[in-house]
């Protein structure tokens, strides 16, 4: 398995995200995960939590790109929708002490991070395709 690409990989989504979260004011909840309030502070919990998930992504869905019986992107795109509902919606809200937030109305308030974790798993299948030279549909190698 590529851990290297995928962690890699998943760090360059993870800048993605953490861009995304910095504008509508996440990382200082992502502080809290550590019990702190800075934004500094977020951004290093977000980017070590970035390593942990492409660890994930390396066991669980880069053999499937590398052998071609997933595209990358199909594959990074599932992953970011995966880690929306885990990270935001679950296990985020259960560490901070507010429970599950599976409610219609956390889901419709947190439309922004949904799309910044669709982003982040695109940017992690594009980039993990880019580094380990497959082909984001076929599991072919990249020419040129």
């Amino acid at each position: 398995m590529d851990y290297k690409n995928s962690v890699l990989a998943s760090l360059a989504g993870g800048v993605v995200l953490g861009i995304i979260m910095s504008f509508i004011g996440g990382m200082e909840a992502v502080a809290g995960l550590v019990g702190g309030t800075s934004v500094l502070v977020g951004w290093i919990v977000h980017l070590v939590i970035s390593v942990l998930l492409g660890l994930g992504f390396g066991y669980t869905l880069a053999r499937r790109v590398t052998t071609g019986r997933m595209g990358a992107l199909w594959a990074g795109l599932l992953y970011g929708f995966v880690w929306y509902i885990l990270g935001p919606l679950t296990l985020m809200p259960l560490f901070l002490g507010q429970g599950i937030q599976w409610s219609g109305a956390a889901i419709s308030g947190s439309y922004t991070s949904l799309i910044g974790h669709l982003v982040y798993g695109l940017v992690l299948g594009w980039t993990y395709q880019r580094l380990s030279g497959r082909s984001t549909t076929t599991g072919t190698p990249v020419s040129g």
